[in-house]
């Protein structure tokens, strides 16, 4: 998947396969011990511990981590009834801990991509990491946050593409406050490291100032630094072509009508990827991305009625883009072809 090959795995001999069947055999039964604790109601220690063992080899059986947040309610109900306040804060900690370094240990031993194991960290943050005041509204952590922003970077250092971690990254981040400045910091420095991380590109789509044409100004050219360092990398294309429609507050560049009447810095920078389009075309004559992103570069021109001298007949313009396209492109000619049959373009007569 994501263009990585699948390890190959090593012969596994006669021996080793009769110690894992006898391991398995042990782990059914523990498992079955542990169901039947389940149904039982059974909140002891010992099972609480049996849970620890079983799930630190399989995080993903969903059943017993419910089953472990089954006995942590059961625990801190009993907290309330035997320790008073500054008591009880005192052994929810020390169960928050517990949890933390048993998920963390599930995700960095076992399974980076453990949905269980990941839901459970933030179940553990929402139940019972945060701190209230009387009147219910939340004034603090007993987790420190800064630390679970750090434990995401180790792990996105791991796998830039592990959405279960970014997922667990936002939700802290939320938690934590983070303004935009921080979150435009975080994404700069994975870019700057691989300008493939779709992610990363991602989130800044989430943080970005859309409203303001100086931000969209600065995010083209450092998506710009990116493209023309690799031309034929798509995930910088992907986002080139958000920001532009964001400028005509479009969602698709397959718009079909008018949209509001573009501002003269708007129509500046529109005119100013035109041309950087072409550029990089004298340098790169095959380039379907760069040659994609003149196309909707010509609608916006054409649907907006902008007068430039990079573009005399966006009509003409749009078509013979769409025969280059066909010819460098022709697994999503069929593309191409929807637009040439929408807007009735003129095709060049050597098409």
């Amino acid at each position: 998947m994501h263009g990585r090959k699948r390890a190959t795995r090593a012969a596994v001999t006669e021996e080793e396969e009769l110690k894992q069947k006898a391991k398995f055999a042990k782990l059914r039964a523990l498992n079955k011990v542990a169901l039947d604790c389940y149904k039982a109601k059974d909140y002891s220690k010992a099972s609480f511990d049996l849970t620890s063992k079983l799930l630190s080899v399989n995080p993903d059986a969903q059943t017993l981590w419910n089953f472990r947040r089954l006995i942590l309610k059961n625990k801190i109900s009993e907290l309330d009834d035997a320790l008073n306040k500054t008591g009880k804060r005192k052994q929810t900690k020390s169960i928050i801990d517990e949890e933390l370094e048993l998920t963390a240990e599930c995700i960095a031993k076992v399974n980076p991509k453990s949905y269980s194991a990941w839901y459970h960290r933030k179940w553990i943050v929402e139940n019972f990491g945060r701190i209230e005041n009387d009147s219910g509204v939340v004034s603090g952590h007993e987790i420190e946050l800064s630390s679970e922003l750090a434990l995401c970077d180790k792990f996105l250092a791991l796998d830039e593409r592990n959405f279960h971690c970014w997922n667990y990254r936002s939700f802290i981040a939320k938690e934590k406050a983070l303004d935009r400045t921080d979150e435009i910091k975080f994404t700069t420095s994975l870019i700057e490291r691989n300008f493939s991380n779709y992610s990363a590109w991602h989130k800044r789509t989430q943080v970005v100032n859309t409203d303001d044409l100086q931000d969209i100004r600065s995010e083209l050219d450092l998506v710009w630094n990116a493209i023309f360092t690799e031309p034929a990398d798509q995930t910088c294309w992907i986002y080139h072509q958000w920001l532009v429609l964001r400028i005509v507050k479009k969602e698709s560049i397959f718009f079909s009508d008018p949209f509001p009447p573009l501002s003269k810095e708007a129509k500046a920078i529109i005119s100013e990827q035109i041309q950087m389009c072409k550029d990089l075309l004298e340098l790169e004559e095959v380039s379907k991305w760069a040659t994609f992103a003149l196309l909707y570069l010509a609608k916006i021109v054409k649907f907006g009625e902008i007068e430039t001298d990079l573009l005399e007949d966006p009509d003409l313009e749009i078509g013979s883009l769409c025969v280059i396209l066909k010819e460098a492109d022709p697994m999503h000619k069929h593309i191409y072809e929807h637009l040439e049959s929408v807007f009735q373009l003129k095709i060049p007569r050597n098409s």
